[in-house]
Formats: structure tokens, C-alpha cells, sequence
């Protein structure tokens, strides 16, 4: 039993693969925010591919990967989808600041962005 546990305890050590791996990966990620790639997932995705390789876990990684990768991919793309559908957005669907309780009571000028906006803008300098 104690000779299986050590044959399996020097296969689970890390090895020369993940010094490189790690390094490719470094190397990889310097250059894509070097050149000013945006490092998304499915950029690491491509990415580990050659990692994936080099340790016979292919299948593995692909089988593991690529369902997080549609969905997440699919969920990207529906943002351009969602403005062009005519639907309203849940803010437009809540109401109005005066329906939801969010507006200034009554009587109190509004202050900052919503004074700017309001053309009530308060006079530097004065406490109002």
C-alpha cells in the first residue's frame, strides 16, 4: 500500500511543466497588456491551449472549458441584443424619482448633479 502512496506522491508533484507553464502564461499575459489586449477569459481560454497539451489533459480541458465559455460568451453578446429589442429597462419600468420615494421632499432645492441639471445650481461659495 505505502509503495502505491509513493509512486502517486511523485506523480502529483509539481514538475518542470508548471515552471514553464507559469512562465508561458506571465510571458503571455505581459504581452497582451503590453500591446493592450484586454486579458478576458476567452483570450486565456486560446491561451491554455498549448498548456492543455503539453500535459495530455486536452479532452479534459476542453470538456471542462468550453460550456463556462458558451454561456459566458452568450451572456456577452446579449448586451448588444438587449437596446435593439424596444423593451424598457427595470429603471424605466420603476417609475419616476417622485413615485419611488427617491426626489427631494417638497419646497428643498435639489443639489449637486441633479441642481446642475435643473439649472438651480447653487453659487460657489454659499451654503445652499
Amino acid at each position: 500500500m505505502s509503495r502505491t502512496r509513493a509512486s502517486l506522491g511523485y506523480l502529483r508533484r509539481p514538475g518542470p511543466l508548471v515552471v514553464v507553464s507559469l512562465l508561458y502564461l506571465l510571458l503571455v499575459s505581459g504581452v497582451m497588456i503590453w500591446r493592450g489586449i484586454s486579458v478576458s477569459p476567452d483570450y486565456l481560454l486560446l491561451v491554455l491551449v498549448p498548456v492543455a497539451l503539453l500535459s495530455g489533459r486536452f479532452v479534459g480541458f476542453l470538456r471542462d472549458w468550453v460550456p463556462f465559455m458558451a454561456l459566458f460568451l452568450g451572456y456577452e453578446a446579449l448586451g448588444g441584443v438587449a437596446p435593439k429589442t424596444g423593451m424598457a429597462g427595470i429603471a424605466a419600468q420603476a417609475g419616476t424619482p417622485e413615485r419611488t420615494g427617491l426626489a427631494p421632499p417638497r419646497g428643498m432645492a435639489p443639489r449637486g448633479e441633479a441642481a446642475a441639471t435643473a439649472g438651480t445650481a447653487p453659487k460657489a461659495g454659499t451654503a445652499g
